[in-house]
């Protein structure tokens, strides 16, 4: 199959994706302090960085099964573009990275930067092969991203405001997995 014309590690660490995670963590930061700031950027970028880890060790968990499926075949370990070994250490540079970003935000901030690491490599990677009931704890890493830009921004942690944000995102996620599940339903059968 051999390696694709974007660059192996931007695929590896899901870079369009994890921007937009970033994106929605400055959302939730920019509704509650409507003003782009260094704190703000620091916490974007910080939480750039632990999409992106959490993104490669995903990429790292799933390489034997990625080169089954037609959806994931071309992805840089079942290609062979980049070794399990570097996978698995950018993966982990980048978490610890993005972890230490978020250690000048409010305390919650970092709780749940480890809590998503938690929650999306430690529950909805191993259960997505197991059960549909993968997406709960998927649906939640969804919902985390604008309430730690909020909480970041020094917004109330139950605000009705943020909840119904958080609420959006975490609804999103069910079609988004469904509609996985369906387009590339004779994969998933194999």
């Amino acid at each position: 199959i051999g390696c694709t014309g974007v660059n192996p590690y931007f695929q590896l660490v899901k870079l369009p994706l994890s921007a937009t995670i970033a994106a929605s963590a400055l959302a939730g930061y920019l509704m509650q302090t409507p003003r782009l700031d260094l704190a703000s950027v620091i916490m974007s970028l910080s939480i750039l960085l632990l999409a992106c880890g959490c993104a490669a060790l995903n990429n790292y968990q799933d390489r034997q099964l990625d080169g089954c499926f037609t959806r994931t075949r071309r992805r840089p370990l079942p290609t062979g573009c980049i070794s399990p070994e570097r996978a698995l250490a950018t993966a982990l540079i980048l978490v610890i990275s993005g972890l230490a970003g978020l250690l000048w935000q409010p305390y919650p901030v970092l709780l749940l930067g480890g809590f998503a690491v938690i929650s999306y490599n430690g529950l909805y990677t191993p259960l997505k092969r197991l059960t549909v009931w993968a997406m709960l704890p998927g649906a939640i890493c969804g919902m985390l991203p604008p309430w730690m830009g909020w909480l970041a921004g020094g917004g109330d942690p139950l605000s009705l405001q943020i909840i119904l944000v958080m609420s959006i995102f975490g609804v999103w996620q069910m079609p988004h997995f469904w509609l996985i599940l369906l387009t590339h339903e004779a994969d998933y059968q194999r």
